[in-house]
């Protein structure tokens, strides 16, 4: 099988270079990377250079901002038949293509195959089929692959979602894609064991301090998922008693960052689950 990974880009150039040799050091090697470059100057012609010898590599340009918007540009031009859509900042064990190709070769009923994130725990710690309610820890943008011929039936990412959409949503998009995935029946299996790198946690900024701007506007995403997919109001809930529940926690334990933070993602919820879908 031939993946065809779609990775929208801005503002990155050391992490893209470190992406490629990781791609390059691949024991799968049949793949074709489709770079879908958002930046005004030209940072990643020499990245690109090195290894466009090496193996098939794809660069197009786009003006008009968007992780999304990019994402379906390169979804348009590719020709694999299984689907990934790597992060710019994000690299791959030298084993991952050939561990998800084994998956996919080997499971014919499998539509989707998902990891996780290493090093973070907030992922689902057992493998099993996803549904509507575990989907949320259990796939993000970097670590899902899609049969090509489910990503046709189920149609391009929304653009509405995710970094660079205009909107406060600042992800989303890939949890939305599978939830469309299960509404028309695809089966979903999530491997734990089937790891990706990607710096991490998401609450901290470059200077390690508490930024609950980001997961404020993580947290809008969330809430919009959920109402556009018509989840039961008591999941609704649920998911909203949790970060209120660790917020008054911290308040009462005095650890002021846990309360800032899980207060943003409260609020966050509820900000996505009244906006329009």
């Amino acid at each position: 099988m031939r993946f065809s990974l779609v990775m929208a880009t801005i503002n990155r150039d050391q992490e893209i270079s470190r992406f490629l040799a990781k791609l390059d050091a691949q024991t799968y090697q049949d793949f074709e990377l489709i770079i879908v470059d958002q930046n005004s100057d030209n940072r990643l012609r020499r990245v690109i250079e090195t290894y466009q010898n090496h193996f098939t590599i794809r660069h197009l340009r786009s003006s008009v901002p968007g992780a999304s918007r990019s994402r379906n540009l390169g979804l348009r031009e590719a020709k694999g038949d299984i689907i990934g859509f790597p992060d710019d900042d994000c690299w791959y064990p030298e084993d991952l293509l050939a561990q998800v190709n084994s998956y996919f070769k080997n499971n014919s009923e499998w539509d989707v195959v998902s990891g996780s994130s290493a090093g973070e725990s907030y992922w689902d710690r057992h493998p099993g089929t996803v549904n509507q309610f575990n989907v949320w820890k259990r796939g993000i943008e970097y670590s899902v692959f899609f049969r090509r011929d489910l990503v046709l039936k189920i149609g391009e990412l929304d653009e509405s979602f995710g970094p660079g959409s205009g909107s406060p949503c600042w992800a989303g998009e890939i949890t939305d894609y599978m939830l469309r995935a299960l509404n028309i029946g695809c089966h979903i299996y999530y491997d734990p064991n089937l790891v990706i790198h990607h710096p991490g946690p998401i609450y901290t900024n470059q200077s390690s301090k508490l930024d609950v701007i980001k997961p404020y506007h993580y947290a809008i995403g969330k809430g919009r998922v959920l109402r556009k997919s018509n989840a039961p109001l008591w999941f609704f809930a649920y998911q909203c008693i949790k970060p209120l529940t660790k917020s008054l926690l911290g308040l009462i334990q005095q650890r002021p960052e846990q309360q800032q933070l899980c207060w943003a993602v409260f609020q966050g919820i509820l900000q996505g689950w009244k906006a329009e879908v």
